[in-house]
C-alpha cells in the first residue's frame, strides 16, 4: 500500500467540495478557568465534594491541572474530578496524600473520557474525596481549560 494523506474529521470537512462547515465547538477561544481553596476549619469527611468551577453550556473541555500541598490529606486519600453525571469524568483516583501536580484528565480509561467533553448544559466541575478525610488548612489549586465560541 502506498503512502497517502489522512485527514482529521475537521480537515475532511474543509477539503470537501462543497466545503462542510465544522461544528462551532471545534474552534474558538481557549479559556483557562482557575480555582483555589483551603480546607476550612476542621478535617472534612470522606465523600465530601468540592465545587471547583462552572463551565458554560457549549464549551468543550480540553484538560487542566490539579495541585495540592503536602498537608491536604493523609495516607490513602484519593480524589476523583468530574461533574454531576460522572464523578470521575476528568480524573480518577488522584493520590492526594502528599504534595502533587497532576494533569487533568489523568488517565486514558474511565477518568480520561472527559478530554474533549462537550458540555450540553452549564457544568459544575467537582472533586469527590475517597478513602479518608481531607485535612484542615490543606491547600488546593489548579485550572480547567475549555474551548468556547467559534
Amino acid at each position: 500500500m502506498a503512502a497517502g494523506t489522512l485527514y482529521s474529521d475537521q480537515r475532511t470537512n474543509e477539503v470537501a467540495v462543497p466545503m462542510v462547515p465544522n461544528k462551532p465547538d471545534t474552534c474558538g477561544q481557549l479559556v483557562r478557568k482557575y480555582f483555589s481553596g483551603t480546607v476550612a476549619g476542621t478535617d472534612v469527611a470522606v465523600g465530601t465534594t468540592i465545587s471547583l468551577c462552572k463551565i458554560p453550556k457549549g464549551a468543550r473541555i480540553m484538560g487542566g491541572k490539579w495541585y495540592n500541598d503536602g498537608t491536604f490529606a493523609g495516607a490513602g486519600v484519593t480524589i476523583d474530578i468530574g461533574d454531576g453525571t460522572t464523578a470521575d469524568r476528568f480524573a480518577d483516583g488522584i493520590d492526594v496524600s502528599g504534595e502533587n501536580f497532576t494533569e487533568i484528565p489523568n488517565a486514558a480509561g474511565e477518568g480520561g473520557t472527559g478530554y474533549g467533553h462537550l458540555c450540553t448544559a452549564e457544568t459544575e466541575i467537582i472533586v469527590t474525596t475517597i478513602g479518608d478525610v481531607i485535612v484542615a488548612d490543606g491547600v488546593y489549586k489548579g485550572h480547567i481549560d475549555y474551548i468556547t465560541g467559534g
